[in-house]
């Protein structure tokens, strides 16, 4: 066996007396493969950089409703993955689940039958349902606006009612119930844009005349407006409890403006639909806030939605669906 070496820089190997073998690899050299990897890593990195770069420049809200989304895309995504495995590991039992509804002899889908054309004869009214996707509340429901002092409450409350001039709707009146008797500038100057019937009493007179009113039988629904009630809310009270927790057979829908969450019920919490947030509330204060609902997102993107807001927008989080979102003052 023989080594020859070529003039060329490039080390070739043969044997005597046989062809010649193909050039031998440069050890000391990058394969091209390995550098090939480097480029592509490379350039995806610049990709990144550049899509976090077009991010920056829209507006974050934007952005972090786009991730939101892009959450509940996966959710789904990986839902779907978790049953087709499920029901791929579980092929025989599903097989058997099926034998088994083949022999109904109770009558399953008779029941259901039954049961769903009962329920359809419900009044919509009677239900916990949306008045209009442009206004914050549901009809039979208990919502909280939260906020410090002068920050435009009573302002918001009251456009909400003047939306109602726009649309049909089920509510034969509103009260409005303030320690001053319905004496808030606010109140005063705008109570005549609205439409539906509106009255002014402070909290002394406001629990007998309900009472009273709950005794005759009603087709409208009753929209109660509470302004600062938190010494009405924050304590275990009996009447408030029975209230609250049958607003659907009493055709009733309560908003309270307050400023401290703390202070509220715990057991009227689990009762809250929606719950709208103005700006100037510390990280501290907003995460407790909203550890405290049903969102389906984390505080930290609530936090960074909420940081994101301007003057003009509150954050809304709707305890029935899940949803969080910005929306106009």
């Amino acid at each position: 066996m023989s080594i020859v070496s070529d003039t060329n820089s490039t080390q070739m190997c043969s044997f005597s007396g046989a062809p010649e073998l193909p050039p031998c690899p440069d050890i000391t050299e990058t394969p091209k493969e390995e550098t090939k990897a480097k480029k592509n890593k490379t350039n995806n990195k610049e990709k990144m950089n550049q899509f976090i770069k077009r991010q920056m420049n829209d507006d974050p809200i934007d952005v972090m409703m786009d991730i939101i989304e892009e959450n509940k895309r996966l959710r789904k995504e990986l839902e779907r993955i978790r049953l087709m495995n499920y029901f791929d590991i579980n092929t025989e039992d599903s097989s058997d689940i099926e034998d088994e509804s083949e022999v109904d002899e109770i009558g399953i889908d008779k029941i259901d039958e039954i049961v769903n054309n009962r329920l359809s004869k419900i009044k919509e009214g009677n239900k916990i349902q949306e008045v209009h996707h442009q206004i914050f509340f549901y009809y039979n429901s208990l919502n909280i606006i939260l906020g410090k002092q002068g920050t435009g409450k009573t302002t918001f409350i009251m456009k909400e009612l003047i939306k109602m001039n726009k649309i049909e709707h089920l509510y034969g009146a509103v009260i409005y119930v303030s320690q001053s008797a319905g004496e808030d500038e606010t109140f005063k100057e705008l109570k005549d844009l609205i439409k539906t019937p509106i009255y002014g009493m402070n909290y002394e007179k406001f629990m007998p005349t309900l009472i009273q009113y709950y005794k005759q039988p009603q087709e409208k629904h009753l929209l109660i407006i509470l302004e600062d009630a938190l010494f009405a809310l924050m304590k275990e009270d009996k009447t408030w409890g029975e209230i609250i927790t049958r607003l659907r057979h009493l055709k009733t829908t309560i908003i309270v403006n307050m400023h401290i969450w703390k202070s509220l019920n715990p057991s009227f919490k689990t009762q809250v639909a929606t719950i709208i947030i103005f700006k100037g509330y510390s990280k501290e204060n907003f995460n407790y806030i909203f550890r405290q609902t049903a969102a389906n997102t984390s505080g930290f993107i609530g936090y960074y939605l909420y940081l994101g807001m301007n003057k003009d927008q509150l954050l809304k989080i709707d305890n029935l669906t899940g949803d969080i979102s910005v929306i106009k003052k």
